[in-house]
């Protein structure tokens, strides 16, 4: 305990362990060496990072297909040691743009996360991130996504953002990257503010309240006899947004925040996609497989002791696939009246037979009211879109 510099006659030792102290000692020691081997510009593959994972029966579903939302958590940490990498100081994911899945990971499949810094502006970065999956009998190799994170760099020393060094590509590959970076920083920039936040949350927000009084409902009535259920016959035609609302509520622990105490990105991400297949199980009733995750922003930061509740429901059923909309909202536990919108998401899943082909039965989607309707329609443009995303993906993947 000496060598973090308590002497023998600290008084009251009690009340410095309540405090962060280890924290401040390692913020002290990074800020230190950040001001000696701070650099205006550093090379692109200072910043590569190559991340390998085995995937476990804890990883996968009951059909060892891993868990998008798995993936999506090692892609965050991947992009966040390239970003810890180049800036050299504590980095936060700021966004994600959308991921489709082209392949999926099985169990015990190796999946293997490259990254790297592609484009650094004032005190963001946009760091790149190729995951691969490799068989470990045959030794193939076979491209699974790509995904591009906006990591935004902090102070230690005030929390505050910092700038960071200028990106020097030198092969090809990373002169290609930095020069496409722009390019979807522009897109990225122009779709940032909300369009349909408001609407998306009031519909959740009605959908919590009929939900509450179904299960009001329920307690008040423990003499029904038989299976008492508030969701329909698995065997219905169609269903309503309301068959398919989840809740999911999160406490953010240590474990699942950085040194600074906000929450890792990848984690939200992880609980988004759990709440996302809980909904899209609901409505389809079948064996299911993450294809997407749309642009992911991060409006605002939680932090280790927020309440996480990530709400969902299908917005749109096609023929084989349910888009489903999620909203993240935090509340600090000494004011649990004041929610924050932290994300807003769309996720893409396939309903699959058993052997593992599109299933076209799912159920149709019926709105309830004007609403609703306008809402669910949306879904139709939303689709079109990542179609069209995922075909030129494809295309340069081959």
């Amino acid at each position: 305990m000496y060598r973090y510099g308590l002497s023998k006659s600290c008084p009251d030792l009690t009340s410095k362990v309540r405090n962060p102290l280890f924290q401040r000692i390692n913020w002290a020691r990074n800020l230190s060496t950040t001001k000696a081997s701070q650099v205006e510009k550093k090379p692109a593959y200072e910043s590569r990072t190559t991340l390998t994972e085995t995937i476990l029966p804890s990883h996968t579903d009951d059909r060892g297909f891993a868990y998008g939302g798995q993936i999506l958590s090692w892609i965050d940490i991947a992009a966040g040691i390239a970003a810890k990498r180049h800036a050299s100081v504590f980095s936060v994911t700021r966004s994600m743009d959308s991921v489709h899945f082209l392949h999926p990971v099985s169990q015990g499949d190796i999946l293997i996360l490259n990254a790297s810094v592609n484009k650094a502006w004032n005190t963001s970065m946009e760091v790149g991130v190729r995951v691969e999956t490799e068989d470990l009998v045959t030794g193939k190799k076979t491209h699974c996504c790509y995904a591009y994170l906006t990591f935004v760099a902090l102070n230690p020393e005030t929390g505050k953002t910092t700038t960071v060094p200028k990106v020097i590509p030198e092969t090809e590959s990373e002169k290609q990257r930095y020069e496409h970076a722009e390019e979807r920083r522009q897109r990225r920039l122009s779709r940032f503010q909300p369009k349909d936040n408001e609407e998306k949350r009031e519909i959740m927000s009605s959908l919590a309240k009929e939900e509450w009084k179904n299960e009001d409902l329920l307690i008040q009535a423990p003499e029904t006899k038989g299976c008492v259920c508030s969701k329909p016959n698995v065997f219905t035609a169609s269903k309503t947004i309301q068959d398919s609302y989840s809740e999911v509520v999160e406490l953010v622990l240590p474990q699942d925040a950085n040194t600074l105490q906000i929450t890792f990105g990848g984690k939200i991400m992880q609980w988004i996609e759990y709440c996302a297949i809980i909904s899209a199980s609901r409505h389809s009733r079948s064996y299911l497989i993450t294809a997407s995750v749309d642009t992911l922003q991060f409006y605002n930061p939680t932090y280790v002791g927020d309440i996480i509740t990530i709400r969902s429901f299908v917005s749109g059923v096609f023929k084989s696939s349910l888009e489903v909309s999620v909203v993240v909202e935090a509340e600090s536990p000494l004011d649990s009246k004041k929610r924050i919108l932290t994300n807003d998401a769309y996720v893409t899943i396939v309903s699959v037979d058993k052997a593992n082909y599109p299933y076209g039965g799912l159920p149709v989607l019926t709105p309830r009211n004007e609403m609703e309707e306008r809402y669910i329609a949306k879904s139709a443009e939303r689709r079109a879109n990542r179609l069209h995303e995922r075909s030129l993906i494809s295309s340069k993947s081959h």
